[in-house]
């Protein structure tokens, strides 16, 4: 985990980043702290920022604030890999407490070292400032809780998952498949209520201001701008 997370330091000052995402990322939480949320998604200046990262998004611009960080500084893209790196590590110890349990601790570490040092999760998240391991997180730690029997936990993280990035809704097969294998109409419906009940909650505070058919128009949305799946 100390080489793990020394690796993605060094990425993360040593490295230039995509530049055009990094600067969106620090448009929307300086957008997005300024708001207070309610008027985040608005039609003279658009975005396709997933509503549950910006309320993320929002606390950076309030820590940017009260640490008087320039917008270009390095201090303050630091600050937006931040949340992508400390998911890398939620997945590097969920991954050592699943296989661990399952097959030994010596496994699970293994599993553990598999995820934190590899090159490509380092790559994305750190030297290049995606947040990929955001949604990755909350959904992997959803299938594990579905896999434990634990519906509403299950549905609650799906929930986040989509709500940091849609394309988390092309796992449902993954969700239909294990529910119907269980035949437990019960747990099925407590998954889906819960997870519906935290999209609902997560898109509710942008509905004011952007109408209540927001959360179809912003999913239409984001699939539009992305019209193929890999």
């Amino acid at each position: 985990m100390g080489a793990g997370i020394a690796l993605r330091l060094r990425a993360s000052v040593g490295g230039y980043g995509h530049a055009a995402d990094l600067g969106a990322f620090q448009d929307w939480a300086e957008r997005a702290w300024d708001s207070r949320l309610a008027f985040f998604y608005g039609k003279i200046r658009p975005t396709d920022c997933p509503p549950g990262y910006a309320v993320v998004l929002a606390l950076l611009g309030g820590l940017r604030s009260l640490f008087a960080l320039q917008k270009d500084s390095p201090g303050f893209e630091l600050l937006v890999r931040l949340p992508a790196l400390a998911c890398d590590l939620g997945i590097a110890l969920l991954a050592y407490r699943v296989v661990g349990e399952r097959a030994g601790k010596a496994r699970g570490l293994l599993a553990c070292a598999a995820f934190i040092l590899n090159p490509l999760a380092i790559m994305d998240s750190a030297a290049w400032g995606q947040v990929d391991s955001v949604f990755c997180l909350a959904l992997v730690a959803s299938i594990v809780c579905l896999e434990e029997d634990k519906p509403l936990r299950s549905g609650i993280l799906y929930g986040l998952a989509i709500l940091a990035k849609p394309l988390a809704l092309f796992f449902a097969p993954v969700f239909l498949c294990r529910l119907w294998s269980r035949r437990k109409p019960k747990g099925a419906a407590l998954l889906a209520l819960s997870c519906l009940g935290t999209l609902l909650s997560g898109f509710l505070p942008y509905m004011p201001a952007s109408g209540a058919g927001f959360p179809f128009e912003y999913l239409a949305s984001s699939f539009k701008a992305v019209p193929f799946a890999t």
